[in-house]
């Protein structure tokens, strides 16, 4: 069978939003050409823009890493890898797969602990978690926003970018559906809210292309990444919204598309009926909250 696109190669790859069975040659442009739609539309880079990359060692943000440090490739000092060490094991592996690839990119590479910022660990994390009736994945995920933010403004970049993908994006919008909460929208999408003091704007440059679909195009450009997952994450609303999404695509493939526009004409009516969202300083850290005191200091303190 031919490419329904070239028709001149083997075709090889489904690109099932299209319904077209593509050659590798185009698929490979489709994702590449996807991803500098996102960009442009959504104005996510700039030449100035110093970039700080959040790697996890694995396919995301490996393909995040390569695509950015290609994207500035003549003009070096603007992209940085940065991963944050939970302190368990598969965190070694992780940050090794992370360090690796930045050292063929070329590109400066650090970690920054909980330990080193917060002294506490993953035990740490666990126990506070089954203590306020959370999943691990939730409160990581409060330390390791603060810990990458903290070292955004270390390196005094204009940008932290995540590998969040498509499917990750869909996940987000099926949660906040459920959660029936408007409020929650604000922060979705492409790009964070304009820049705010405390904070650093993240951009997700993969947001138009599926899980599957990365790790087609990884394999294909034999980008190398660490293949397993975070533990954290079983247990997690979002793990368990993934059969339900699975669902859904086998009956309307394509469907993470068709969820994300919704969703994200759901995120600018909730900027909109939101535009005077303050956030208060946490009265003892300091840092940008919603509350009077932050949760990272809350969690500290269990």
């Amino acid at each position: 069978m031919k490419c329904q696109v070239c028709n001149k190669q083997e075709a090889k790859i489904k690109l099932d939003h299209l319904g077209k069975t593509v050659c590798k040659n185009c698929f490979a442009r489709s994702i590449e050409r996807r991803i500098r739609r996102t960009i442009r539309d959504y104005n996510l880079l700039k030449d100035k823009d110093k970039i700080l990359v959040a790697v996890s060692g694995g396919k995301d943000s490996s393909l995040t890493l390569t695509y950015l440090v290609n994207y500035y490739k003549y003009k070096p000092g603007k992209v940085f890898a940065v991963y944050v060490d939970r302190g368990d094991a598969h965190s070694v592996k992780q940050a090794l797969a992370g360090e690796k690839l930045s050292k063929k990119l070329g590109v400066p590479f650090c970690t920054v602990s909980f330990r080193e910022l917060f002294n506490i660990g993953i035990t740490d994390i666990r126990r506070i978690a089954k203590k306020e009736g959370l999943n691990t994945c939730s409160v990581c995920g409060v330390f390791r926003r603060r810990a990458l933010e903290i070292k955004a403004r270390e390196l005094k970049v204009d940008k932290v970018a995540t590998g969040h993908n498509l499917t990750d994006e869909a996940l987000s919008y099926l949660m906040n559906f459920s959660k029936g909460e408007l409020k929650n929208f604000i922060h979705l999408g492409p790009i964070s809210l304009p820049k705010r003091k405390g904070f650093t704007q993240r951009i997700k440059i993969l947001s138009r292309v599926t899980d599957e679909e990365i790790r087609e195009y990884v394999t294909l450009k034999r980008i190398k990444f660490y293949p397993n997952t975070c533990p954290c994450r079983v247990g997690s609303l979002r793990y368990n919204f993934l059969p339900v999404l699975a669902d859904i695509k086998k009956a309307r493939p394509g469907a993470e598309f068709s969820i994300v526009k919704i969703g994200e004409e759901i995120a600018e009516l909730a900027r909109n009926k939101h535009r005077d969202f303050r956030l208060n300083k946490c009265k003892k850290c300091g840092e940008p909250t919603s509350q009077d005191t932050c949760r990272v200091c809350e969690y500290l303190e269990i």
